[in-house]
């Protein structure tokens, strides 16, 4: 392997990128590394997929980072996603833990008290 063959892949380990399309049907995202590079369909990282399933879309233009292992981008995975300005952290209390959405509606458990918000009533 050439030296920058060898940088490539180191710097390809991680990357961080923007949803470009989401795919629901096929569980599947493509995510744009800069301003050029459109990776092909990623699978999308589930919070837990065992007896307890959760799921909770990607959204276009949501920032995620990517680990491609040995710097290969063909086996990337997305495997978080970032607050941005767009979509901002919903709350400042480490002790709270919240479903926030873009309409308003929210659910949230906090020292021990279920509260809801829902935008609609």
């Amino acid at each position: 392997m050439h030296e920058a063959e060898f940088e490539q892949r180191v710097a390809n380990l991680i990357r961080v990128g923007v949803v470009e399309e989401v795919d629901c049907k096929r569980v599947r995202t493509r995510v744009r590394l800069g301003k050029l590079l459109v990776m092909d369909w990623l699978p999308m990282l589930a919070l837990r997929a065992g007896q307890v399933r959760i799921w909770a879309s990607l959204k276009k233009g949501e920032q995620v980072l990517i680990a491609a292992p040995s710097g290969e981008l063909g086996l990337a995975t997305i495997v978080g996603s970032y607050f941005h300005q767009k979509r901002s952290v919903p709350s400042k209390d480490q002790d709270a833990v919240l479903l926030a959405w873009d309409n308003g509606d929210r659910i949230g458990i906090q020292t021990g008290s279920l509260n809801d918000t829902d935008q609609a009533r």
